[in-house]
């Protein structure tokens, strides 16, 4: 059982970057909506088939498994703000550093 901190840039404002979440790989991609303040990301397999797209970057909200889309990891994504201020990413110096994008494997999860 464990949750991981998923690295995230602070620097680039639309980019993707491949993860390894419980023993498969996905394709996480992030943009940043200037005239918003927020950002969104894209959830895709490894050969970046869409399995939840356009999903607004909120802190303490849960991306978990789903019961008719077997597709998402089997743990759950959540984005958590450092400061404990739950404060929504807003810029780019905000991912990463100030908020952090955690995963919590399958094992988490089920003892939950």
């Amino acid at each position: 059982m464990a949750a991981y901190v998923i690295p995230l840039s602070s620097v680039l404002e639309d980019y993707q970057q491949r993860v390894e979440l419980d023993g498969s790989t996905y394709v996480l991609r992030f943009r940043l909506n200037r005239r918003m303040r927020a950002w969104f990301m894209d959830l895709m397999d490894s050969e970046e088939s869409p399995i939840a797209m356009g999903r607004r970057c909120v802190v303490d909200t849960i991306l978990a498994p789903h019961p008719f889309r077997d597709q998402r990891p089997p743990g759950a994504l959540m984005l958590w703000d450092s400061t404990r201020a739950q404060r929504d990413p807003e810029t780019a110096e905000d991912f990463g550093s100030r908020v952090q994008l955690l995963y919590f494997d399958a094992a988490e999860v089920a003892a939950l």
